[in-house]
């Protein structure tokens, strides 16, 4: 077994825990500002992320700069996230929302766990001979910034 193995379990357990906890669900965010006009839900996940970018920085000015790949926009991927997009609104509850009401008893989301199966396999499947390059890099050290806000 990897030693990685029980850090990535744990960081499931908590995230999961959370998610449930939290409704932690872009599908929930876009709700909120739309029914509400309020948008703590996205305020999190902007806050989440301003906390990433601040701490990989960070770590790139101590010598522990993350190779971070970067990925071409293809017209697979934007179309990838309107049927992703499109499957949450019908759903109503993203990944992590959609595993929380499957562990509620929502057995109706087995479903939709069946469907992400299919849609990676006919995904691989579609573009089994295509290699797309991935350019390295790493967050500027200027991104400390958000970390003292």
């Amino acid at each position: 077994m990897s030693p990685e193995l029980p850090i990535a379990l744990l960081a499931g357990v908590v995230l999961g825990a959370s998610a449930h906890r939290a409704g932690l669900c872009t599908v929930k965010a876009v709700a909120e500002v739309a029914t509400t006009g309020r948008a703590h839900i996205l305020w999190s996940f902007l806050k989440a992320s301003l906390w990433t970018t601040g701490i990989l920085a960070l770590a790139a000015l101590f010598g522990a700069a993350v190779d971070l790949g970067q990925r071409p926009i293809l017209a697979s991927g934007i179309a990838g996230g309107l049927i992703f997009g499109l499957g949450a609104a019908v759903n109503g509850a993203c990944s992590f929302s959609t595993l929380s009401r499957l562990a509620d008893g929502h057995l109706v989301m087995l479903f939709t766990v069946l469907g992400w199966g299919i849609g990676i396999v006919l995904f691989q499947h579609v573009t089994s001979g295509i290699h797309l390059p991935a350019v390295a890099g790493s967050i500027p050290v200027a991104l400390t910034l958000p970390l003292f806000l």
